[in-house]
């Protein structure tokens, strides 16, 4: 297996495993994206390794996978409450709310919940 191929198969299997991390459980969800990323490697198949258009295939799957690891939590709803638990896992990217935080313009606050709530950013 030359070193494109080898490319192509690594990124292969870095998506199922980013599959099987962000829907792990799920077993519905997980069957339908392993069916999704076999179709697309399928269709992939006659590209000649190490072309362009295969480099941006490969580079596509990687950018998948990394956004499934990061990108996707799980949530399911308690049964007696509105509530949900998440399913939270060491590879999932938390922000700090720093950008939520700070203001868009210069004195002015930041637009609240409740400004929402009552009809939208802005308004009081």
């Amino acid at each position: 297996m030359s070193l494109p191929q080898s490319a192509g198969v690594a990124a292969y299997r870095n998506l199922l495993r980013a599959v099987r991390v962000a829907f792990h459980g799920d077993h519905r969800v997980m069957t339908a994206a392993h069916e999704q990323a076999r179709s697309q490697f399928e269709a992939g198949r006659s590209l000649e390794a190490g072309s362009k258009e295969w480099e941006e295939k490969v580079k596509h799957a990687n950018d998948v996978a990394v956004v499934l690891r990061q990108g996707v939590i799980q949530g399911e709803k308690v049964q007696e409450d509105e509530k949900y638990q998440l399913r939270i896992h060491k590879d999932i990217r938390l922000g700090d709310n720093e950008s939520i935080k700070q203001s868009r313009m210069p004195g002015k606050k930041a637009n609240s919940f409740k400004a929402l709530k009552k009809g939208g950013c802005g308004s009081a």
